[in-house]
């Protein structure tokens, strides 16, 4: 939980401010929206952005996907993950990214903590509901 106090409010109201969104996710955006949108230009658009390829390799390659061999090249990896996994990890890495603990006011460390356990609840809950929830219902 984070803390609100008067230096808190103080830094925020002073040096905090919330950055313009990545060019990197309006691109996804539009290919996403495209009728037949392409993992391979996904790849190309994510390639662009080291930082951000490198983390999503390092995620790939972690223990938590077991794969066999690990994986050098960021098609593969994006091809692994799908739409699913790029529309998640994306937006998460780049705010991370974005808000470096040395220029804010807050302590993030137990936020992104936080963050991520949440996200492996919601994920536990929806692989285990997912086959008793009625199918005209996943398609409204």
């Amino acid at each position: 939980m984070i803390v609100v106090n008067e230096q808190v409010l103080s830094d925020v109201n002073k040096n905090f401010i919330i950055p313009p969104k990545p060019q990197i996710l309006n691109d996804l955006e539009l290919l996403a929206s495209a009728q037949e949108p392409s993992l391979s230009d996904a790849a190309e658009i994510i390639a662009k952005d080291v930082a951000i390829a490198s983390a999503i390799l390092k995620i790939v390659n972690s223990p938590a996907y077991g794969l066999v061999r690990s994986v050098s090249d960021i098609k593969q990896a994006i091809m692994f993950l799908g739409w699913n996994g790029i529309e998640a990890l994306i937006p998460a890495l780049k705010l991370k990214q974005m808000f470096l603990q040395k220029t804010c006011c807050i302590s993030l460390e137990r936020f992104w903590d936080n963050a991520s356990e949440i996200a492996n609840v919601n994920m536990i809950v929806g692989q285990r509901v997912k086959n008793k929830i009625p199918v005209e219902y996943l398609n409204q």
